[in-house]
């Protein structure tokens, strides 16, 4: 199996930095997007982009 998994995270507080740190080490996940209410300049994913 060599596709991976695609995650969205909604909402980017703490328990979203905790999920992108996770896919981080999981090569069989991508993250895909980052769904946030803060302004795109307060939002600083490490992967990715906040939509």
């Amino acid at each position: 199996m060599s596709d991976s998994i695609r995650i969205g995270i909604a909402d980017y507080g703490n328990l979203g930095r905790g999920v992108e740190a996770s896919i981080a080490r999981n090569p069989d996940m991508a993250l895909v997007g980052v769904f946030t209410r803060r302004a795109p300049a307060q939002t600083r994913p490490r992967a990715g982009r906040a939509v």
